[in-house]
């Protein structure tokens, strides 16, 4: 894990507590300095148009081995700020 600021430094973040997030390398490293919601907006927006492009996945649905479910587009340590 590494420590993500949810308003990038760049952008006058700051080092103070509330600003700071647990985030994986890799989603720390494709956040960059975007601002947490363009994050998720890039990276959850249209996932599910993304992932019907793909023909097995399409199948996987027709056929009913997947369901498509409605979900609030928040990262895990997000919930428990609720």
């Amino acid at each position: 894990m590494q420590v993500d600021h949810v308003v990038p430094q760049s952008n006058a973040g700051t080092n103070d507590i509330s600003n700071l997030n647990p985030s994986c390398s890799l989603c720390n490293h494709y956040k960059r300095a975007n601002t947490l919601n363009n994050f998720r907006y890039w990276l959850l927006g249209e996932l599910i148009e993304r992932l019907r492009k793909i023909y097995i996945f399409r199948v996987a649905e027709k056929y009913g081995m997947i369901k498509v479910i409605p979900w609030d587009y928040k990262f895990y340590y997000e919930r428990g700020n609720q």
